[in-house]
């Protein structure tokens, strides 16, 4: 998917899958409140800044999760949004 919808490929893709994985924390959460409405995969994503008690969730979905703007103490921001507060 990042391939096709990024286009990088071959040593790039690589390189930023294997800084993913490095920096990555893999959650399993308990429970996934219906907050979206009909979207599983929205609900995972919700759930997992939850659990991780994550400051942000970086987003470019304007259906979905943008609108939401927080959840349980967590900001759904875009990236220009988020890469603004990072200078604050």
């Amino acid at each position: 998917m990042l391939q096709r919808k990024f286009g990088w490929e071959g040593e790039s893709l690589a390189r930023i899958l294997a800084a993913l994985r490095n920096g990555a924390t893999l959650l399993d959460p308990d429970r996934i409140p219906p907050v979206v409405e009909g979207n599983e995969a929205d609900n995972r994503i919700l759930a997992c800044a939850v659990e991780a008690s994550a400051d942000y969730l970086v987003t470019g979905d304007r259906r979905h999760l943008l609108p939401l703007g927080r959840i349980e103490g967590v900001r759904i921001v875009n990236a220009p949004v988020f890469l603004n507060s990072l200078g604050e």
